[in-house]
């Protein structure tokens, strides 16, 4: 994701709202219903709970990131082969605020992920940005919570995007904030 987007360019929307548009929330959508039966009746999936392999031809799609509180980041554990194709580059092992100029936290993508720990809910949303390689992309996301194994802390959010690719808005100036990682790995 690319984190240094201005905030239009992340629209929430309703579960409702990401079945309705099947043809691009799809993976969201089964991903969700995954998600959701790992839940056991509770309001989020406990960390040892979470069974990557139940979510089988999605793996590809997701990814998993771990909040880190002081000051606010997110490290990505894993990131799928299908988000590494469409960001231009894979982000397994790296923080966000590596690829970002200022806050995370004041980013499209920051401020989605804050919005999923903050509320321990599902966030369905879109997200435009241009990738490592000057395209545009649009993601259509889950959000999903994983809490501490007493369930009691959103720790970990795992997302699971489509990708199409858009034209380039140049007066938005999409790639504020964007950098490469440091080792230039692109």
């Amino acid at each position: 994701m690319n984190a240094g987007l201005p905030g239009p360019a992340y629209r929430p929307l309703s579960e409702a709202d990401a079945r309705a548009r099947v043809d691009l929330f799809d993976l969201a959508v089964r991903g969700f219903e995954v998600w959701q039966s790992l839940t056991g009746g509770g309001k989020s999936v406990r960390r040892r709970d979470f069974r990557p392999e139940r979510f089988g031809s999605l793996l590809p799609h997701m990814a998993l990131m771990v909040f880190e509180a002081s000051p606010p980041d997110f490290f990505y554990k894993v990131f799928g082969e299908d988000q590494a194709m469409n960001v231009g580059f894979d982000l397994t092992g790296r923080r966000m605020s590596e690829l970002v100029d200022g806050n995370v936290t004041d980013t499209a993508a920051g401020q989605a992920l804050m919005t999923v720990l903050r509320w321990g809910r599902p966030h369905f949303l879109e997200l435009e940005f241009t990738n490592a390689n000057g395209v545009g992309k649009l993601a259509a996301c889950a959000m999903l919570p994983l809490a501490d194994d007493a369930g009691v802390e959103v720790c970990e959010v795992l997302s699971i995007a489509r990708f199409v690719t858009v034209p380039v808005d140049r007066k938005r100036d999409p790639t504020r904030g964007e950098r490469p990682p440091a080792n230039g790995s692109m």
